[in-house]
């Protein structure tokens, strides 16, 4: 079988530490992403390949969410990487006037439900998620407006006792004068 991504670079003189382990820098820039194997031969012995994935590039990720809700929001979120895969993926929130902040909240996989209680009041949320993958390659902070917002309305501010109207069929259908 032939290997695909091939380099053969000599140790030259690297000296061990106490516990006789050694590193040795290899710039894979030159190779497609994918899998690679490494083999180390020294002195006529050769150690057991090892195979890894060479992988710099970031995964990508996005949330969508409904463009209005009040009490708990669902950010639905999906992730790739088509080189080592998606470790996690974290939610990020900006609340109104604010900046942006990690939520604290993550999963695993590559698709999911994120479920968020608005913490700042009623407003303009803006929402993001931030992926890792297998590789350790992270997506940047989110910036601007993010993937997606929701205009928050607090069950309190949704008409009671200000003379407004609202059809509310989260726990069950009423209208309230």
């Amino acid at each position: 079988m032939a290997r695909q991504n091939s380099i053969q670079t000599p140790l030259g003189d690297a000296t061990a530490d106490d516990n006789r382990d050694w590193t040795k820098n290899v710039d894979f820039s030159q190779f497609a992403e994918g899998p690679v194997i490494l083999t180390v031969e020294s002195e006529g012995i050769t150690a057991p390949d090892v195979t890894a994935t060479y992988d710099p590039t970031d995964p990508a990720s996005n949330a969508t969410a409904p463009a209005s809700g009040s009490g708990t929001l669902s950010i639905t979120w999906e992730a790739s990487d088509a080189t080592s895969g998606v470790s996690f993926t974290e939610l990020w929130y900006k609340p109104p006037g604010g900046i942006w902040n990690n939520t604290g909240y993550s999963r695993t996989g590559t698709s999911g439900v994120f479920y968020y209680a608005a913490s700042q009041g009623d407003g303009t949320y803006y929402f993001a998620t931030r992926s890792v993958d297998r590789a350790g390659n992270w997506e940047i902070v989110p910036l601007h407006d993010g993937d997606c917002s929701v205009v928050y309305t607090s069950e309190s501010g949704r008409g009671e006792g200000n003379g407004g109207c609202f059809i509310d069929t989260a726990m069950s259908t009423s209208i309230n004068f």
